[in-house]
């Protein structure tokens, strides 16, 4: 008699090993400080919703400036592989000192090689930077006045 065997399940999220490599990242990478000088915090405000508007993760961040600054997150939907990454939102945002940003993204990774069908898992984020007091420019020194005893 033949024995079936069934297809290995793909695992829906991210296994211990890409989780404790995710822990480690931040301290390997660059500060907010040496990215972003000018910036003296960043929060950030994840929220991970499925196709039917399910609710699989939400995730709160208050970066300092010595901490390491992450600007991607996996997808927690069932492609397992997927990435979002809103590293050029914030850069942009930062060049222009726009003090709130708001965005959606949809994974697009295939469900299994060759399907048609999508992820769907959609992220929206929020991004509140907090910048540095800009440096005050000395006021122009005043008109000297004329000495005494000399002509004016």
């Amino acid at each position: 008699m033949a024995q079936s065997f069934r297809k290995r399940r793909r695992q829906a999220g991210p296994s211990k090993n890409e989780l404790k490599v995710m822990r480690g990242r931040p301290e390997r990478q660059n500060t907010l400080r040496s990215r972003f000088p000018q910036v003296a915090r960043v929060s950030l405000a994840l929220r991970f919703t499925g196709e039917r508007g399910q609710v699989f993760d939400e995730v709160r961040r208050v970066v300092q400036p010595d901490e390491g600054l992450d600007l991607a997150a996996a997808c927690p939907g069932r492609c397992g592989v997927g990435n979002f990454s809103f590293e050029a939102l914030v850069t942009e945002a930062v060049a222009v000192r726009k003090n709130l940003i708001e965005s959606s993204a949809v994974c697009a990774e295939p469900l299994a090689p060759g399907l048609p069908q999508t992820c769907g898992c959609t992220l929206n984020c929020r991004v509140d930077i907090e910048f540095q007091p800009e440096p005050a420019t000395p006021p122009p020194p005043p008109p000297s006045a004329p000495a005494e005893g000399s002509p004016a």
